[in-house]
């Protein structure tokens, strides 16, 4: 599979050519994740970007087998009050007025 190949090839060269140190190292490995975000407990996961017309941010408990996306945060360890005060109006209020946008939607 000489596509694969050359990629694994590119990811270890950049890894090696890194200024970061840590970096590096992982260019050993150029076939493996070099940084693991994934909680190792349930969470709830919330959309990086979510439409103003909603009146909620849609979120929701996941457990340690779903993968968090590039699209999406993840708050590990998180409980059933964490995630009330996520869907309050109090929050929803909060949102409105200082977080940032995408265009007009929420971020």
């Amino acid at each position: 599979m000489p596509e694969i190949k050359k990629r694994v090839e590119n990811v270890r060269n950049a890894r090696a050519s890194s200024s970061r140190e840590a970096t590096r190292k992982l260019a050993a490995f150029p076939t493996l994740f070099g940084e693991i975000r994934q909680p190792n407990s349930d969470f709830i996961l919330i959309p990086r970007v979510s439409s103003e017309n909603r009146k909620y941010i849609p979120m929701g408990f996941f457990d340690k087998n779903y993968i968090v996306g590039d699209t999406c945060l993840s708050i590990p360890n998180a409980t059933i009050f964490h995630f009330g005060i996520l869907n309050s109006e109090m929050h929803m209020t909060w949102v409105k007025y200082t977080c940032g946008r995408l265009k007009s939607d929420y971020r």
